[in-house]
């Protein structure tokens, strides 16, 4: 029996992965006649490179509701990085919201390593981090659930960190060359360099429970980078 699942955003803090005085240094555009268009470009690239790659840049407060328990003892989370776990609520079988108790289960969050390789350096996320994991605990078992759309919900932080300064430089220079195809009015498909960078960043695992079974289709990209030149070397 598949499991249908539901993954919606609670909180959204609306910091962006790049600043406004970083995506005009990235443009050498330096002027603020157009602040107010590079904010929106600004939003709508990170949209679509978090769309395109089913990750979360900064920490954002998301919720994966399923309609019954999985079979097994782990259930993999959508839209990495995961930080941490907010809750595991269900509803009884008389339709009461109730809270597991957090000893009953494991955390795994996504893979972190030292800035510089050492176990003595402070950690950071890895980029290309995969999903993070909520496990039973030993003896632990899923609650009993109503059975109904949603009646086990887990709620989570996704997200690299809290700021710009958090995020890996790829994915800002990514987001900026995005932010860069928008302000220069960029028509067609995006050019193959910042595709494949996209397509690096993609999400995709077969999950414990539900099973995934759909992957974002990208076009194919056979515009000319006409747009990249003239913008870099304006």
């Amino acid at each position: 029996m598949n499991i249908t699942d539901v993954d919606r955003p609670i909180a959204i803090s609306g910091t962006e992965p790049i600043t406004l005085d970083w995506a005009k240094h990235h443009l050498r555009f330096l002027s603020s006649a157009e602040d107010d268009v590079l904010t929106t470009y600004i939003s709508a690239a990170r949209g679509y490179f978090e769309e395109q790659t089913g990750r979360s840049c900064i920490d954002a407060e998301w919720e994966y509701a399923l309609d019954a328990v999985p079979a097994g003892a782990v259930i993999e989370l959508p839209r990495p990085p995961l930080s941490s776990i907010v809750s595991i609520v269900y509803d009884d079988a008389d339709g009461v919201e109730q809270t597991m108790d957090a000893s009953s289960y494991v955390v795994h969050p996504s893979i972190a390593a030292p800035h510089a390789g050492s176990p003595s350096d402070p950690v950071a996320l890895n980029a290309y981090c995969g999903c993070g994991r909520v496990e039973l605990a030993s003896g632990a078992s899923w609650p009993s659930t109503s059975g109904l759309a949603r009646s086990l919900r887990i709620r989570r932080i996704c997200g690299y960190g809290a700021t710009a300064d958090a995020m890996p430089p790829l994915i800002q220079a990514t987001i900026g060359m995005l932010v860069q195809f928008f302000h220069g009015r960029g028509a067609g498909d995006l050019p193959p360099v910042v595709q494949s960078l996209i397509d690096g960043f993609k999400w995709t695992a077969i999950q414990v429970r539900p099973p995934v079974d759909v992957i974002p289709v990208v076009p194919s990209s056979t515009t000319s980078q006409s747009w990249w030149s003239t913008s870099i070397n304006r």
